[in-house]
């Protein structure tokens, strides 16, 4: 029989579920819509981001190069060799985690402002590539043209179907994060996160779980960015700025790192505040910027962190201690 909290967890997932499914009903536009669909793919892309960031708490901002090299591989395979968008979105799942493999090399034995400097570089590497080798990504022009996403050979051409798509890649992408975090690789890695040098103690080899989160995060950013190339038909540079970056790492620290709910819950707050108030771009980064120093500062765990100690609190029992660390469990 099924405890009254997993009762409460069981009805409040199938209650969002029910919500997401029913959601392009509720809306009267398809710019509405529109906005759906984007939620639903930085909510996808911010999950990728949540392996490094919030499994490892490693601050890596080269996440947007490999959002931009699955949009590109979807966007130049489609629209030059004909090639499918399921297959476009494979090649770009590999080269982004072969990237990221590159990428988990050179930095894992760098820490602190060193790791985020060097990351940052390869986004900006990435940006500078797409801008500059105009023969093959059409520069500052981007990439037009390109087909809208299938599945089971079906071209998905109504709005409603591409959101249907979204939402499905962005439930197994949140299953597969769950399963992964009840794994030895989970538990390894919350072990990291807490203490690097108490995990390689504990016999972890954490360069081992800094390299698999990271290409991870590769391959989750580069659905999204397939994702994002089909969905619009159309990708330039200018899509992928540190600008976007900053909006992806304010979306998982207002949703809370290191958990599941938390990047999907800020993506969608995220993508849909500056549609409920209307202001200029460089008023957004300007909001985005305070509202980072405030959950750093204030609310560490973000929203989802900050709900979870509301219900553990409701649920302990009087003069019961906090869990012990996970570093304690980790190495069996």
């Amino acid at each position: 029989m099924m405890s009254p909290s997993m009762l409460l967890r069981s009805g409040g997932l199938v209650a969002v579920l029910a919500f997401a499914v029913a959601a392009p009903l509720m809306v009267s536009s398809r710019y509405d819509l529109g906005v759906l669909q984007l939620a639903l793919i930085n909510a996808l892309l911010v999950l990728g981001f949540n392996f490094t960031v919030g499994f490892t708490r490693r601050l890596s901002l080269g996440h947007i190069g490999f959002f931009a090299i699955g949009a590109y591989a979807s966007a130049l395979l489609t629209t030059e060799h004909d090639a499918s968008p399921l297959v476009a979105m494979a090649v770009g799942v590999l080269i982004a985690s072969a990237a990221a493999l590159v990428v988990s090399v050179l930095t894992n034995g760098l820490h602190a402002h060193y790791l985020t400097l060097a990351t940052l570089g390869f986004g900006v590497i990435v940006q500078v590539v797409a801008t500059n080798w105009i023969d093959l990504t059409g520069g500052s022009n981007g990439v037009l043209g390109i087909p809208v996403p299938t599945a089971f050979g079906i071209e998905l051409v109504e709005p409603e179907q591409q959101y249907y798509l979204a939402l499905a890649l962005l439930a197994a992408g949140a299953a597969l994060m769950a399963r992964i975090r009840s794994t030895k690789l989970g538990r390894q890695a919350a072990a990291l996160r807490q203490s690097e040098r108490a995990a390689e103690s504990l016999g972890i080899r954490t360069d081992r779980i800094k390299t698999l989160t990271l290409v991870l995060s590769a391959a989750y950013g580069a659905v999204a960015g397939s994702l994002y190339a089909h969905t619009y038909g159309y990708v330039a540079p200018d899509a992928f700025s540190f600008a976007l970056m900053l909006t992806v790492l304010a979306m998982l620290v207002v949703g809370g790192p290191g958990t599941i709910a938390g990047p999907i819950l800020g993506a969608v707050i995220l993508t849909y505040l500056p549609e409920m108030a209307r202001v200029g771009d460089e008023f957004w980064q300007l909001i985005y910027g305070v509202l980072l120093f405030v959950m750093v500062l204030w609310v560490p765990k973000g929203l989802a962190g900050l709900a979870q100690q509301a219900i553990a609190l409701a649920r302990r029992p009087p003069g019961r201690s906090a869990s012990r660390p996970a570093t304690e469990a980790v190495a069996r």
